[in-house]
């Protein structure tokens, strides 16, 4: 069960999730994860670009109403890159657990 929280136009600016997780290890927060949000497709493949080219694991997410971006800090906690694409063409206005694959080269062709 998700709840998504949000003051204004933005689909969420705080979701929580209920998890059935293991407790965190040593200099982790205990939470799923912590997301940042960019401005455009352009900002998020140049972050992309710069984390993959530094040799960071990524896992890039298109979750219809957003482009997600998936990688640890240096002590184990996952972080999220989030663009919002909810007024694409092929965007969606609400999240339904719809997860779609996001390539390298979709990702790249949005540099501008």
């Amino acid at each position: 069960m998700t709840a998504f929280l949000s003051g204004g136009d933005p689909h969420h600016e705080l979701a929580l999730t209920v998890l059935d997780a293991p407790a965190p290890a040593e200099k982790q927060i205990g939470l799923f994860h912590l997301a940042f949000d960019v401005e455009n497709k352009a900002a998020f493949a140049e972050a992309y670009e710069r984390l993959h080219g530094d040799g960071i694991e990524l896992s890039p997410v298109d979750h219809a109403i957003g482009w997600g971006l998936y990688f640890h800090d240096p002590d184990g906690n996952m972080l999220e890159l989030y663009c919002d694409t909810r007024a694409d063409p092929d965007g969606r206005l609400l999240w339904r657990g719809e997860n779609r694959p996001l390539t390298h080269a979709t990702i790249m062709a949005a540099r501008q």
